[in-house]
């Protein structure tokens, strides 16, 4: 007899508009893309405002010392942009040593880094790309000035905004790194503790102000991206590392450039065309996931029975296996990319799930019998932006400093808060994603925008690390397969299999865990509360067949949708 257990059930509302719609980690950030609608702005208006202001009012997760993705959807055509970070020319494969007193493996299945070298601190810091992805986005196709677009972001960073309990609970989970830099402390912290809450009476809540990062935010709206990554922002940073033992220097920042690729990755999905990243980015697992899930009847098999998630589970495996095999983000990689998105080899790999047991080893298919073109392809915690106009255009923006705080490293004089994305190389010398001089990274950024005949059908995107493609391919599985709406289907339980060990939302049945343990999986079953990062947490909007919008958010996160 299974033990019954109370859980907790977390529930947002549906957000409709028909002027245009952003949602965004923070409330305060898709106000600021809907003032860019309000003021005439179009999408990719909305999401660089987004964007900047995110970075702001929800910097432990992203900034302009980030990295990122985005797929754009602007008058009919689409475009990706891969601005990740790039490895410090002088970065080398055995930069980092493990440390002999770990305790086992990370998720990554390699041991701890000594010290957290690669995670935290001024070597973990690689060049950053979002404000070379923002800049070009807005420049090729925004409709308002850009010192309009970031105003907000400035006047976010130099008013404040107020300190809540999410901002607590995450500053509380990297106290001990944060009180290694004093700059960053002066920020986040009072003499070394948590700025005053409202939920702790009789204090009003402090207000955290960032004003040397207001003044940066309003040197690069006057002088562009030319500023950080050849002008006065890129000597602060660049003096900084190096003087506290990190690899930039002005060269590293003066060649930074981000991969621009016309029409994005192009999959398809029960005839909706998916559009997301090319290369070693999460768009791939996801392309590899819909392209398994599409070789069966979901819908007959139920949204959540032992079957479906039977299926669900090994497909998001198999995808992984593939990802794990073949992801480099080296420009000059060869990888059987076409082969890999191809839907006779989604079929191949289909054929080796067994509906009746899970899998004791790797699908043996080869992707190079199904590839047509050799060459590249056409790249935690993290946070999201959709935004859709009037006109339907439409962005999905994910963006990144790596771990929570990323390296922890505030440049003084510039606000600038650096990621901590070297963690995300393998530290081991001869990898497909290991350490080089230059190289970007393999990633799990997954923005994603759904077309049906060319005309926009929707907009999604998530943080959560390598939990991000495998939570996309359930929303999108969701709307298609179970016609459910844009909030239900991010609120929906969720699981994430990447090899043997199958994670599940614990609010899944509990005859159906046990069904998916007879079967051979290792079950583990997770909860979801807002104190958890188990589960990856989408945001996305969709358009509805009266023409208006409509946006969701994960319920178990502050963000919002906000529509106009």
């Amino acid at each position: 007899m299974s033990v019954m257990h109370s859980s907790w059930n977390f529930e947002k509302t549906v957000v409709t508009a028909r002027g245009g719609l952003v949602t965004a980690g923070k409330r305060l950030a898709a106000e600021a893309g809907v003032e860019m609608l309000r003021q005439g702005g179009n999408a990719i208006d909305a999401a660089v405002a987004a964007s900047f202001a995110v970075g702001v009012v929800e910097p432990w997760m992203s900034g302009i010392g980030g990295s990122g993705a985005m797929v754009i959807h602007h008058a009919g055509t689409q475009l990706a942009i891969e601005f990740g970070i790039r490895a410090p020319l002088s970065a080398r494969p055995d930069m980092f040593s493990f440390d002999e007193n770990s305790s086992g493996p990370t998720e990554f299945g390699w041991a701890e880094i000594k010290d957290l070298e690669n995670e935290i601190g001024h070597r973990a810091i690689g060049v950053p790309g979002l404000v070379a992805a923002l800049c070009l986005a807005h420049q090729r196709f925004g409709r308002l000035p850009m010192a309009a677009v970031m105003e907000p972001a400035v006047h976010l960073a130099a008013a404040g905004f107020d300190m809540d309990w999410h901002s607590a609970l995450l500053i509380g989970l990297r106290l001990e790194y944060l009180v290694r830099f004093p700059e960053t402390a002066s920020i986040f912290l009072r003499d070394g503790r948590f700025l005053p809450m409202p939920c702790v009476p009789p204090s009003p809540p402090d207000r955290i102000i960032q004003r040397d990062l207001a003044q940066t935010l309003q040197r690069i709206a006057q002088h562009g991206a030319d500023d950080f990554y050849r002008g006065e922002i890129a000597a602060a940073i660049t003096e900084h590392v190096l003087a506290n033992g990190g690899l930039l220097t002005r060269e590293d920042f003066g060649t930074y450039t981000p991969r621009v690729y016309e029409g994005g990755r192009r999959g398809s999905y029960r005839g909706l065309d998916v559009i997301g990243v090319p290369g070693a980015m999460g768009s791939s697992v996801l392309q590899g996931i819909l392209n398994i899930l599409e070789g069966h009847d979901v819908a007959a098999l139920g949204r959540a029975s032992v079957a479906s998630l039977h299926l669900l589970a090994e497909a998001c495996r198999r995808s992984y296996e593939d990802h794990f095999a073949y992801a480099s983000a080296a420009v000059d990689a060869v990888v059987p990319w076409s082969g890999l998105a191809s839907k006779e080899y989604g079929r191949a790999i289909s054929a080796t799930i067994d509906p009746d047991a899970a899998t004791e080893a790797s699908a043996a298919v080869d992707p190079w019998l199904f590839d047509s073109a050799v060459g590249a392809g056409s790249a935690s915690h993290t946070t999201h932006v959709c935004t859709v106009d009037a006109d339907h255009n439409a962005v999905a923006l994910t963006q990144t400093l790596g771990a929570i705080f990323g390296s922890a490293v505030t440049v003084p004089g510039t606000g600038v808060m650096l990621n901590g994305m070297m963690f995300a190389f393998d530290p081991r010398p001869g990898h497909a994603n290991s350490i080089a001089g230059g190289k970007p990274q393999a990633a799990s950024y997954t923005p994603t925008v759904l077309l049906r005949d060319g005309e926009l059908f929707g907009v999604l995107g998530a943080p959560g690390g390598r939990r991000i493609p495998t939570a996309i391919a359930q929303v999108v599985s969701n709307l298609l397969d179970h016609g459910m709406g844009i909030q239900d289907a991010i609120a929906a339980p969720r699981l994430h299999a990447e090899s043997r060990v199958v994670e599940i939302d614990d609010r899944v049945d509990g005859e159906v865990v046990a069904g998916l343990v007879a079967l051979g999986h290792d079950v583990v079953e997770e909860e979801k509360t807002v104190c958890s990062f188990n589960f990856a947490n989408p945001g996305g909007i969709v358009l509805l067949e009266d023409g208006s919008l409509a946006g969701g958010t994960d319920p178990c996160m502050p963000g919002a949708a906000v529509g106009l």
